[in-house]
């Protein structure tokens, strides 16, 4: 599946929003070609955990939120090659329910933890 995986090209649709209740939603509509595979992931930037069914990834549970990475002091690589740590970046945390795997990242960056 990984190799698979690695030829696709991949198209994202991204779109950013806040709703009345001031929270920041990111939406990402993934496509790969050839196949047509898709997947839709909705981010909520309130650091609260979420369910989620990946296509590829299977059973995750993720959270997201806005954060100043001159704060974040568990995963200094977190940190790292970004030049504005006093500005707001997105965080994004998820768990394999089943894999035994965990990713923790602040993008352009991702990070696999043990």
């Amino acid at each position: 599946m990984r190799r698979l995986i690695s030829l696709a090209t991949v198209t994202l649709t991204i779109t950013q929003y806040t709703t009345d209740d001031s929270l920041t939603h990111i939406d990402i509509y993934q496509v790969a070609s050839p196949g047509g595979i898709s997947s839709q992931e909705n981010r909520i930037l309130d650091w609260t955990y979420r369910d989620h069914d990946d296509k590829v990834f299977g059973a995750v549970k993720g959270k997201s939120r806005w954060v100043k990475l001159v704060g974040i002091d568990d995963h200094e690589f977190l940190k790292e090659g970004y030049d504005d740590l006093e500005g707001e970046h997105v965080q994004g945390y998820v768990e394999s329910k089943n894999g035994g795997w965990t990713v923790d990242q602040v993008p352009y960056q991702a990070y696999y933890l043990p």
